[in-house]
């Protein structure tokens, strides 16, 4: 009887511990990045993100949506970015080249769609709005 007793004691501790983990593990809930634009330059973007979420996430890249028309752009050297949990990040997003490709949307919007991956291997690609003016020295350097 005592060594039941121990056994489920133990099993409560234990248990007690990673519910947490397990629970998050099946509602699917990995993290929660919010991007706000930082600083518009004429050689890139700078982003904020920041991690509401409780498990880390990847940023790896993105796309800039001016005017109908976007263009791939990637972080410094290609290396991607780990946010973890409760944490701000600042970061760069570069041109990948300077020509710009039809985006098959008629919209006078602008915005920033970056790509971000989960441990778990999922990928998401958030939107972040932005008026063409907070992007214009960007957008003025690529037409030159």
């Amino acid at each position: 009887m005592s060594t039941t007793l121990a056994l489920l004691t133990a099993l409560l501790a234990v248990a007690k511990d990673s519910l947490p983990a397990i629970i998050n593990a099946f509602k699917g809930e990995v993290s929660s990045l919010v991007f706000s634009l930082h600083k518009d330059n004429d050689d890139k973007l700078t982003i904020l993100a920041t991690n509401f979420g409780q498990m880390s996430e990847t940023v790896n890249g993105g796309l800039v949506d001016i005017y109908s028309r976007y263009l791939s752009v990637s972080l410094k050297d290609n290396v991607p970015i780990i946010i973890k949990p409760s944490e701000s990040v600042v970061f760069d997003l570069f041109p990948v080249g300077k020509e710009l490709s039809p985006s098959g949307k008629d919209s006078q919007d602008c915005s920033i769609s970056i790509k971000s991956s989960s441990p778990i291997g999922t990928q998401f690609w958030q939107e972040l709005k932005v008026r063409c003016v907070d992007i214009e020295l960007f957008h003025f350097a690529l037409i030159q």
